[in-house]
């Protein structure tokens, strides 16, 4: 099963319930059912967390691990698009996530050249 999992092609796009309806599903949902699947299967917990499609400033916060103080200088700064008016502000779930990937591949290179020039300092062994 481990190997069956492995590989996102042998993810069936249809679903077939115990009475023997087929039901299409959807490529994200299968993608969304093999991790879970892996997860399980290599006894790993398993918390879906549903947002809505706007947030509100706390709840940006708490999906990127940030206080809201630093929420709101990405606002302002223009890093966070902020959708709806003075009274109502919200951040499109879409823009917190792009916002949230873009911020941990930069993290990966900073950390990618760190650990390269400590390597050329002699400071970092691989071992």
């Amino acid at each position: 099963m481990e190997r069956v999992l492995a590989n996102e092609e042998n993810i069936s796009s249809t679903l077939v319930t115990s009475d023997g309806t087929s039901v299409s599903v959807p490529a994200t949902v299968a993608g969304f059912m093999r991790r879970v699947v892996h997860a399980l299967a290599n006894e790993q917990a398993v918390q879906l967390v549903v947002y809505p499609r706007e947030l509100m400033i706390h709840e940006v916060a708490a999906l990127l691990g940030e206080s809201r103080d630093t929420v709101e200088r990405l606002l302002a700064e223009g890093q966070l698009p902020l959708t709806g008016d003075e009274a109502h502000r919200r951040v499109r779930l879409d823009d917190a996530v792009l916002y949230m990937e873009r911020r941990d591949e930069q993290r990966r290179e900073a950390l990618r050249r760190l650990t390269e020039l400590n390597q050329e300092l002699g400071l970092y062994a691989v071992r």
